[in-house]
């Protein structure tokens, strides 16, 4: 357990001197969520967002989780209002790719993979990620 047990002690003090701190929420909503402890990450996460409503980072974090859980539409949402929020958003347009391949939504899936690929503000470009073109059955 790479020592998150600490980092909570440290967080949860910090939040006990600050309740508000958004930040502090954020960080220990994530190292709750490494930790695979996922509803106390929501948890943390809904407070953030209910903080700050167009904290891009908070709502993509969210995500995440509702990814991980197979929550698809909620993640689906969360991705779509990080990138509204911030619409150069790279991480949080690859995890919508993510649950899109996940929803069986291949043709988005690929079209969001190639448009990262594509776009040189996104520092990825070059050859799309192998394995793309790999799934003929879908009509790639």
């Amino acid at each position: 357990m790479q020592r998150y047990d600490k980092a909570l002690a440290d967080l949860n003090r910090a939040i006990e001197l600050d309740p508000a701190d958004a930040l502090d929420i954020a960080s220990r909503g994530e190292t709750y969520r490494l930790m695979e402890r996922y509803e106390e990450a929501l948890a943390d996460l809904n407070r953030v967002i209910e903080l700050n409503p167009v904290d891009a980072r908070g709502i993509a974090s969210r995500g995440e989780i509702y990814r991980l859980r197979k929550r698809y539409d909620e993640a689906l949402a969360d991705f779509n209002r990080a990138i509204e929020l911030n619409p150069g958003y790279t991480s949080a347009i690859a995890s919508r790719g993510q649950v899109y391949q996940a929803m069986q939504r291949y043709e988005e899936a690929l079209v969001l993979a190639t448009s990262l690929y594509d776009d040189p503000a996104a520092g990825l470009c070059g050859d799309a990620p192998a394995g793309l073109d790999e799934h003929p059955e879908h009509g790639l």
